[in-house]
């Protein structure tokens, strides 16, 4: 099976818009070479060889028909497995598998979203029935590093929102460029993180807002850029009360410098789209060290964190609250404390 447009041959048969389709899937041909053989208890597609715009892939599909509900059952594996950006997707319909079971191995040299390599050699089972689809078993390169992972979505029959579940761990996973791109951001490191995470909902939205849950991370050899802690430390020992105070608040308000740190260790709990930070420590090869604590609200898309520093060891701390919406946030410099001990030494 031809055609020139796989964008335009599927895009009606999975009830999309072409333009949606297109944007993820990418423009090309559709070419299918299989082996079909069918009957009364289902249809099975053999050895099957599949273009799709960017996908390539191959394998094996059965669908059995005899019992009350479908159920189709192979193994898929993909040189390129293209996916929609769901981040950007409204509510998706998930009703729409409530009537099929299926049991399926995944295997794909490169999962895509957007064109841009996310997974690389990724292997997986997905579980769908019983009004949930599982992604069991999640094996992939990240960043180079390693991630194993484990997803369920809990959608039923009713009007109740979608109910999401995830797992995951990734070891060793290289930072090559900002994170976030935030004004405060991870710049570089080698990432280890694991997190437990649930929501509910139809789309970003929803999710963002109900994100329960915990992680942890840990990152080596990186760099935060945003907050230059060398400077925070020159600045504070500037000779005289008004020195230190003018050349902190100058270091403080620069949104712009960084600095290169040996380890950062986060903890966070989350509880209806509100990040706390339990704990987050970095250290650097000299042995200076700063910390953060402070919540990042999902939903509205605004923080209020503190990171504080002890410049001088028998001093208070240097503070800086950064507060406001995370791309934009304000940089009010916590200095009361330590000017005062500055004042009198």
């Amino acid at each position: 099976l031809r055609h020139p447009g796989a964008p335009r041959l599927l895009a009606p048969l999975l009830a999309e818009e072409r333009e949606a389709l297109a944007g993820w899937l990418g423009q090309g041909s559709f070419a299918l070479i299989a082996g079909l053989g069918g009957g009364p208890q289902g249809v099975a597609l053999e050895k099957f060889d599949l273009v799709a715009g960017g996908l390539r892939a191959r394998g094996d599909l059965a669908l059995a028909l005899a019992e009350a509900r479908p159920r189709l059952t192979g193994r898929l594996r993909a040189e390129r497995l293209p996916l929609p950006d769901l981040s950007e997707a409204g509510p998706l319909a998930w009703a729409r598998l409530g009537g099929l079971d299926a049991e399926v191995a995944l295997a794909a040299e490169r999962v895509e979203v957007g064109g841009t390599p996310v997974l690389e050699e990724a292997e997986a089972r997905v579980v769908l029935g019983a009004g949930a689809m599982a992604l069991e078993g999640l094996r992939a390169r990240l960043g180079g590093g390693a991630l194993e992972a484990g997803a369920r979505v809990g959608f039923g029959d009713g009007p109740a929102p979608p109910r999401l579940a995830l797992e995951a761990k990734l070891a060793d996973a290289a930072i090559g460029a900002p994170l976030f791109g935030l004004p405060l951001d991870l710049g570089a490191g080698r990432l280890g993180l694991t997190a437990r995470l649930t929501a509910e909902g139809h789309g970003r939205a929803g999710i963002a807002a109900t994100l329960a849950g915990n992680v942890e991370v840990a990152v080596k050899d990186g760099q935060l850029a945003g907050y230059d802690l060398g400077a925070v430390q020159a600045a504070a020992q500037q000779p005289g009360f008004a020195a230190a105070d003018a050349a902190l608040r100058g270091v403080l308000a620069e949104a712009g410098g960084g600095t290169a740190f040996e380890s950062l260790t986060a903890a966070a709990r989350i509880a209806d789209g509100v990040v706390t930070l339990e704990r987050a420590t970095l250290a650097t090869e000299g042995g200076a060290a700063a910390a953060a604590e402070g919540r990042i609200d999902l939903a509205r898309g605004t923080m209020d964190l503190l990171l504080t520093t002890a410049p001088v060891a028998e001093a208070p701390p240097v503070g800086l609250r950064v507060s406001g919406p995370v791309r934009a946030p304000r940089r009010l410099p916590e200095l009361a404390a330590f000017l005062r001990w500055k004042a009198t030494h």
